[in-house]
């Protein structure tokens, strides 16, 4: 098989049904579509019982985290290469034999990692469109720069990318201490150190932007994802300090699925860490109702705002501490992974 089509699913509606419908009508000989619902909804599942189509697997399982959903069809994905369809975006079929004949053209070369196209990108007062044409440069201190530099880079992982990269990146991802918000980002950069990515002019996805549209839906699915991992959500204060951390700790060291010479790890890690760490200041004087521990988030953040010199141990023990207040385990089970 050369393509799997997936879509873990969870939302409820004749829009999410009908996205549905367009990925089922992906299937064929050479492509496999495999749609796990995990909403639990009997409505829902009744009307995936009767979809009838070929090479498409529909799974309705108990209701169960989206990482889990995700990596769980990863697991049942049989395709050399993966395109990953959530349930309230749209997936353009007529793309997919212009898709399988990109795959035979670069299926034997290691380096290339996937291929991508043009995205539509459906805010509330506005759409945006995007190109990912420059992700196929051979140094992935390029492609990091220029995938870092994009206005929208998690849209990215909605491209047709080989199944083993995925594998790889969903095994590391699983054993994080802590799963939130900007992990999506990570694992974008993480795929880019596997290989590059070719370019159709193509369109080939539309995102629907609904939970991150206005500054106040933002804040709100930042803190809900922070909430949902167990930590208090004055967290956001400092989610872009954290993020840099895990960063450069994941590119100069911890993710050893692809061999690169250190010194390019570590160019990777600095070109993360300088990305992100400048957004402490943008974020650092958000505030959620509820947050607990509202005044040590702001310690924290004013603290590493005027370092001169980022000491990444000190930096860990200072995470560490402050996801402690919380819940002591997962403080410590966070410094143990990333010492």
């Amino acid at each position: 098989m050369k393509l799997s089509v997936v879509m873990p699913s969870h939302n409820v509606g004749r829009h999410v049904n009908l996205n549905i419908l367009n990925a089922c009508s992906m299937g064929g000989s050479e492509v496999e579509v495999i749609i796990r619902d995990n909403s639990g909804n009997p409505e829902k599942r009744d009307f995936l019982s009767r979809i009838q189509t070929t090479n498409c697997r529909i799974l309705s399982v108990d209701e169960c985290p989206g990482e889990e959903n995700t990596k769980r069809l990863i697991d049942e994905a049989t395709g050399e290469f993966v395109f990953f369809i959530a349930d309230d975006d749209y997936a353009n079929s007529y793309a997919i034999p212009s898709i399988l004949a990109e795959i035979d053209l670069i299926r034997d070369d290691p380096a290339i990692v996937g291929t991508t196209g043009i995205m539509i990108v459906d805010d509330t007062p506005q759409t945006y469109f995007v190109c990912f044409d420059d992700l196929n440069k051979p140094d992935p201190v390029d492609r990091f720069q220029s995938f870092l530099r994009g206005y929208w880079p998690s849209v990215f992982q909605y491209s047709p990318v080989r199944l083993s990269a995925l594998r790889d990146i969903w095994s590391f991802s699983s054993t994080l201490p802590v799963y939130v918000c900007y992990h999506d980002l990570l694992m974008n950069c993480m795929l880019l150190m596997h290989g590059r990515l070719t370019y159709r002019q193509r369109f080939l996805y539309q995102y629907y932007n609904a939970n991150w549209s206005s500054p106040e839906q933002h804040l709100n699915s930042e803190a809900n994802s922070f909430r949902n991992a167990g930590l208090d959500v004055s967290a956001v204060r400092v989610q872009w300090l954290i993020a840099a951390f895990e960063g450069a700790q994941t590119f100069a060291s911890k993710y050893q699925r692809v061999q690169l010479p250190q010194e390019q790890r570590q160019a990777l890690a600095f070109c993360w860490f300088n990305r992100w760490f400048p957004e402490l200041r943008k974020v650092a004087s958000r505030q959620v109702k509820g947050a607990k521990f509202d005044m040590q988030a702001q310690q924290l953040a004013g603290k590493w705002q005027t370092k001169k010199l980022v000491s990444l141990p000190e930096l860990l023990t200072d995470i560490s501490e402050y996801y402690a207040l919380t819940s002591p385990e997962i403080g410590q089970r966070y410094y143990n992974f990333w010492r």
